[in-house]
């Protein structure tokens, strides 16, 4: 089984407000499905694949801090 980064297509590009208007758009839907989750008091684990150097603030360290995954402890 081939893992899902491994086929990856390297040579597509998009461009810089492309790209931030895409994780905008992303975030705010995984906003919505956190909340879903919340609301029907579901357990829920989440696993995702980055290529990112650990513990420099990467890709992890941002999702982190920029989608709550607890919306219930938003103030």
């Amino acid at each position: 089984m081939a893992r899902m980064l491994e086929t990856v297509d390297l040579t597509r590009k998009m461009d810089r407000e492309c790209y931030v208007r895409e994780v905008s758009r992303r975030q705010i839907q995984f906003r919505g499905l956190g909340y879903q989750v919340y609301l029907q008091k579901r357990p829920v684990i989440i696993a995702f694949e980055i290529w990112d150097a650990a513990g420099k603030g990467g890709a992890g360290e941002n999702n982190h801090r920029r989608s709550s995954l607890e919306p219930h402890r938003r103030k």
